[in-house]
């Protein structure tokens, strides 16, 4: 669960996210990058995550923004900012 104080300053967690927890926590991400990168925000609105590994983690977006989601650069801006807020690099695996 979400500490409440995440979810009401969409703040960056004080440590890093244990990787188990980065499901649990994907909705306070958003929320953040709302802020962030409303652009991706908007794109990765509706979508989910699973974790495949501690370092891979599988997206599950729109099918409308499958396509943009991939492109490198989108994945980079996901990339840097995933790492900003769960203080871990990870590989996605989008569909």
């Amino acid at each position: 669960m979400i500490p409440e104080f995440y979810t009401e300053a969409a703040a960056v967690p004080p440590t890093p996210v244990d990787p188990s927890e980065t499901v649990n926590q994907w909705p306070g991400f958003l929320r953040w990058l709302k802020i962030q990168d409303g652009i991706l925000a908007a794109k990765l609105s509706e979508s989910q995550i699973t974790l495949a590994s501690e370092k891979t983690l599988g997206l599950e977006v729109l099918e409308i923004f499958e396509d943009v989601i991939k492109d490198p650069q989108a994945l980079t801006r996901l990339t840097e900012a995933a790492s900003a807020f769960f203080g871990h690099e990870f590989q996605w695996v989008v569909r």
